[in-house]
């Protein structure tokens, strides 16, 4: 790999020659910066003003009480906790002064009983209860009010010998607190530990003191604070916090937050991972990395946060260093998932390949009959259900690719990983599976039933959501239900994903109807468009304005239209993904009951994400879209992709096909034959493999049926062609057409009269008046016949095409305005249905 091909990633952190992580610390802390948020470097104190807009805080209401405000939305975190046992309002509480001792420190709650001058002791039970006075109410099985009551108090064990708050034990003369880590510390001297600085006890909580901190740890920290406040878009954890990680750095002398540190809370060791982040990833060596065995992404891409590729579970050097060398050169192009892989990949290989004499190490002995012991134990590994059918061909396609990159880049001789590999050593293209053909019927049926569906958009349902997930996720999965896009699609919407596009109505005028604006997952930078109505736009509407209300200062053209909660001071990163599958599952929890369509407890398991893309599909396969309509909509490149979101429930057209194909008509209307159901079956089959779907009836031209409708030499005018056929079933879909016809005639000729259009193009563009009047022939031809078809039959087919044409009208309304008049077919409604 050569030295450009790897500069995208050693130009994130390159270390620059004879510079150690000291200098190197000093030569890219920001200390304007850090001056300005404000650090003092002469006393090396951080001090935050208040109103900064991101160390800023607010202070504690409470008279005589200085401290920050953190966690508490109105008292800051001592105060609180008196607050808790304070028996009257807010208000009274405020009022009462803070009692502080002089050193700074907090005031303690004394023992209800050892409280009186002279017996001043610390009440350190939950209680209220010094430990002696604890102890005594035990022994006689009082509780600790009755004890109170008549107890007397005990003298007094002084001023804490470290601190001046009222000591708590008798022998050491400490506090609990001091006592506490005196005890951490191996009951060190006593006399050396109180004589030792007091850390944590900064004034109201508002300043972290750098100054015991070696320069390494200390430049170390800031640079932390720099990276992930005043340059990242991490929440600000306050003063109190930090300070704490100092002293535990102080105490346990290490020099750098490198070291390993004994840290005992989850946030002190979450706050060490985040600050020690940045430092690791600005003194790495990226070729040093690189050059080991396990992979830290963090220290290599700056989206790699805390993953890891191990590649210890290749066992052969040679092996592993092709694998190292592949994920190398795609480090930067190819995401965290692809390069993993890779090593899930090469390790089944390895692991046969450990089984020989030599364990597989030496390239120069392998051939053939190793490839075909592979292949054999994956094919097994198949058929005990260890992998899937897919998982095998996709092993054994990239292994093929692989072996056969080295041979071609000389890799298989020295001095490259592979050297002496045999060319019988690789894969052939009949190596790989068969691919499986696809059986959606067979598959499991993952939509949702509407009944279903209909419980969960109840207002009880999303009342429910909304307490158990928030505002911002309950809207997502509210909206992913409704519009049936893929997770991503929905969180990552941005703010401005909201238009409107103009549609022509059946009078010829213009109308302007909502869409939904996103990216979809599989063509990222592609812009698509899905109408709405009025509950998603409500939706969409509602999650703008709250977006610009938290985030008023904020670009609105890099805002996403569901913010991240946390972590997220610019407002640019949007909700997670796999957070919608979170929260269904919550809210699936939290539901009462849900019903299925027999009225039996539905499943919930059946409830996820997906769920609501599957049932979206299948709503609109069910009211009768045609192929090309269910693509477009969900943003498939195949049918074959899109036939595996729903399943065929469409007995009520078949029998619609069936009825309509009794009489059968050419492209002017005169009918063809009479009694198609009296044919012989051979003869049907032999019907439907001569003729080809279009829109409105079928194809009958041969050339043009065996290319499967792209050999049509009269640029698809099926309705003044000799070979166009139709029957009874299409009549909603001509009728339809009839209407788009006279609207967009109507359209034109109002733009023409302006002037926009030249005349060419508006002969071009117009509808001729004899197609208008050929489809109205047909549609009489059809109305005509069904007048000739018994009572039972004619009353059947005019409810199975009433019921169709209610179902085109909601198709339509679903899709964008350029599936209009002959754009893509959304008038034919058997266009699968050969006569």
């Amino acid at each position: 790999m050569s030295g450009a091909e790897l500069a995208p990633v050693i130009a994130l952190r390159a270390p620059v020659a004879g510079e150690d992580a000291l200098l190197r610390l000093r030569r890219v802390v920001d200390l304007p910066g850090l001056i300005k948020a404000g650090y003092d470097p002469g006393e090396q104190l951080f001090r935050p003003a208040p109103e900064h807009s991101v160390f800023g805080y607010r202070l504690c209401p409470v008279a005589g009480c200085a401290a920050a405000i953190e966690s508490s939305p109105t008292l800051c975190n001592a105060c609180q906790l008196r607050f808790a046992r304070f028996a009257g309002t807010v208000e009274e509480f405020v009022a009462i002064p803070r009692v502080f001792t002089h050193d700074g420190r907090a005031e303690q709650l004394l023992c209800m009983v050892c409280r009186t001058p002279g017996h001043e002791r610390p009440a350190v039970r939950r209680n209220g209860l010094c430990e002696s006075c604890d102890q005594a109410r035990k022994a006689a099985g009082q509780t600790a009010e009755g004890y109170a009551a008549d107890a007397l108090p005990r003298l007094s064990f002084g001023r804490c010998l470290r601190c001046e708050r009222w000591a708590a034990r008798r022998r050491s003369r400490l506090c609990q607190s001091c006592h506490a880590r005196w005890r951490e510390q191996g009951s060190s001297d006593l006399a050396e530990f109180a004589a030792s600085r007091l850390w944590g006890a900064r004034e109201a909580s508002r300043e972290v003191d750098l100054s015991a901190l070696p320069e390494r740890a200390r430049l170390e920290i800031l640079y932390g604070v720099q990276e992930l406040w005043l340059d990242g878009d991490y929440a600000w954890v306050g003063t109190r916090r930090l300070q704490c990680l100092v002293d535990a750095i102080v105490h346990t002398g290490a020099g750098s937050l490198l070291e390993e540190l004994a840290l005992r809370r989850d946030w002190s060791r979450n706050l060490h991972r985040q600050l020690s982040g940045p430092v690791e990833r600005l003194l790495a060596d990226p070729e040093c990395e690189l050059s080991l065995d396990v992979w830290r992404m963090g220290l290599l891409r700056p989206d790699g946060g805390r993953k890891v590729i191990d590649y210890r579970v290749i066992t052969q050097p040679w092996l592993r260093g092709l694998v190292k060398q592949w994920n190398r050169e795609r480090l930067v192009s190819h995401s965290f998932h692809t390069l993993r892989a890779s090593v899930q990949f090469a390790a089944p290989l390895s692991a046969v390949l450990a089984l020989r004499v030599d364990r597989g190490e030496d390239p120069s002995a392998l051939g053939r009959q190793d490839v075909v012991d592979f292949l054999t134990d994956l094919f097994a590994r198949e058929q005990v259900g260890e992998i899937s059918h897919a998982r095998r061909g996709a092993c054994i396609s990239w292994l093929r690719t692989l072996l056969r990159e080295a041979h071609v880049r000389g890799l298989c001789r020295a001095p490259g990983p592979a050297a002496g590999l045999s060319d019988q050593f690789a894969f052939c293209v009949a190596d790989s599976p068969r691919v499986a053909a696809r059986d959606p019927e067979g598959e499991p049926e993952r939509a949702l039933p509407q009944v279903v569906i209909d419980q969960l958009l109840s207002a009880e349902a999303i009342a429910l959501l909304l307490e158990t997930a928030g505002e911002a996720l309950a809207c997502a999965v509210e909206l992913q239900m409704r519009t049936g896009r893929r997770p991503q699609e929905i969180t990552h919407a941005p703010l401005q994903c909201l238009d409107h596009e103009e549609r022509v109505r059946e009078d010829g005028k213009l109308e302007h109807l909502a869409v939904f604006v996103y990216r979809p997952e599989k063509r990222p930078k592609t812009r698509k468009e899905l109408p709405i109505f009025a509950e998603e736009r409500r939706l969409i509407k509602r999650m703008q304005a709250a977006a610009r209300e938290r985030f008023p200062d904020a670009d609105p053209t890099r805002l996403p239209l569901l913010p991240r909660q946390y972590a997220n001071r610019s407002g640019r990163k949007p909700l997670a993904p796999p957070m919608l599958a979170v929260t269904v599952r919550k809210w699936m929890s939290a539901l009462v009951e849900l019903i299925g369509p027999d009225g039996e407890p539905f499943d919930r398991t059946k409830v996820f994400p997906y769920a609501f893309r599957h049932s979206y599909a299948q709503r609109l396969a069910d009211e009768g879209a045609s192929e090309s309509e269910l693509m477009d909509l969900m943003d498939h490149d195949s049918f074959e992709t899109t036939r595996g979101y729903f399943r065929i429930r469409a007995e009520r057209r078949r029998r619609a096909a069936e009825l309509g194909a009794k009489a059968l008509f050419d492209n002017e209307g005169r009918r063809l034959m009479r009694g198609l159901e009296q044919l012989a079956e051979a003869e049907r089959k032999r019907m439907a493999l001569g003729s080809l779907a279009v829109p409105y009836g079928a194809c009958v031209e041969p050339a043009n049926v065996a290319s499967m409708g792209g050999a049509c030499k009269f640029m698809h005018k099926c309705l003044g062609c000799k070979h166009f056929r139709t029957d009874l079933s299409h009549l909603p879909a001509l009728e339809t057409y009839e209407r788009q016809l006279l609207a967009a005639r109507e359209r034109l000729l109002a733009e023409s009269a302006a002037g926009e259009l030249e005349h060419w193009a508006r002969a071009a563009a117009l509808p001729s008046q004899e197609e208008i009047e050929r489809v109205r022939h047909l549609i009489g031809r059809i109305r005509e016949t069904l007048g000739e078809l018994p009572e039972a039959e004619r009353a059947e087919l005019q409810e199975l095409l009433s019921a169709e044409r209610t179902n085109r009208s909601a198709i339509i309304e679903r899709l964008p305005a350029r599936h209009e008049l002959n754009v893509l077919n959304v008038g034919a409604t058997f266009d699968g249905v050969a006569p």
